[in-house]
């Protein structure tokens, strides 16, 4: 299965929505200073998730404005979550609107 069939398929319930880490995301970007913003247009949703001890883990996609950007996965808790953007103009958009926080 491709990932804009996996976007377009994709449960997006504020059940299977997952937090995002506005910090995280802005360091990946090279943003210093980056707070965490409660704010809503960029989300992120499960794609398939395990428990590995007291967190869940697995495979997540982010969205801007509704609009597939990234992927990522994280096989275990004491691993880092690995980002792959699906262009660079996803995440120019993404760096701009995190600057724009």
């Amino acid at each position: 299965m491709k990932l804009v069939d996996i976007a377009n398929k994709l449960d997006k319930s504020k059940q299977n929505e997952d937090w995002i880490d506005t910090e995280k995301l802005g360091y990946e970007l090279g943003l210093d200073n980056v707070p965490y913003v409660d704010q809503d247009r960029l989300k992120c949703y499960w794609v398939g998730n395990w428990c590995c001890t007291d967190t869940y883990v697995g495979y997540r996609m982010y969205f801007l404005d509704d609009e597939p950007i990234a992927f990522s996965t994280q096989s275990g808790r004491k691993y880092d979550e690995e980002l792959h953007w699906f262009s660079l103009e996803s995440a120019t958009k993404t760096k701009d609107y995190l600057t724009s926080l």
